[in-house]
């Protein structure tokens, strides 16, 4: 259950990311069953070694997503309003990526239940994920575009090089 109704208003989570735009009153008939976690800094909410069918919202905190191990390079942020866990909730797949806490955060952990009777009966909600969706894509097409001309660059750069030797 949540602590108090005013702790989801007060962090302003209705004006901005998944929670944006919907009705508070119906959209806390579902949260309120949702739950609150704390995660103190450095502990890992997801992992690809773990299954996971829950969604999580930061309402408070910052996570950071991480490829091949919780210590990799950095690949994004999760800030307080965004998810994480969606594409292993959606496809019943593991976590594609490990989800740690940057800073000591505090979660709400929505059931897959919870999430389809937001999608079902909360207008926006869908919509909001879509966006959310999309918006990810895009930047990690951009991240894969610039990994790309890098990549392409160097290459040219060392094929030059080979060609200057002979």
């Amino acid at each position: 259950m949540l602590e108090d109704d005013s702790t989801i208003d007060s962090q302003g989570l209705f004006e901005r990311g998944l929670l944006q735009g919907l009705d508070v009153s119906m959209a806390k008939v579902y949260l309120n069953h949702a739950e609150h976690h704390l995660l103190p800094k450095g502990e890992i909410l997801l992992s690809p070694r773990s299954r996971n069918n829950n969604l999580y919202i930061v309402l408070s905190g910052l996570l950071s997503v991480h490829l091949d191990s919780p210590d990799s390079d950095l690949i994004a942020t999760i800030n307080v309003g965004e998810c994480a866990g969606e594409m292993s909730l959606f496809d019943e797949g593991v976590p594609s990526a490990y989800v740690v806490a940057a800073d000591d955060s505090r979660i709400l952990k929505m059931t897959e239940q919870i999430v389809w009777e937001m999608i079902d009966n909360c207008e926006g909600f869908a919509r909001n994920f879509l966006y959310l969706t999309a918006s990810r894509m895009r930047a990690s097409n951009r991240t894969m575009s610039n990994s790309r001309r890098i990549q392409q660059h160097n290459e040219s750069r060392g094929s030059t090089n080979l060609s200057d030797d002979d």
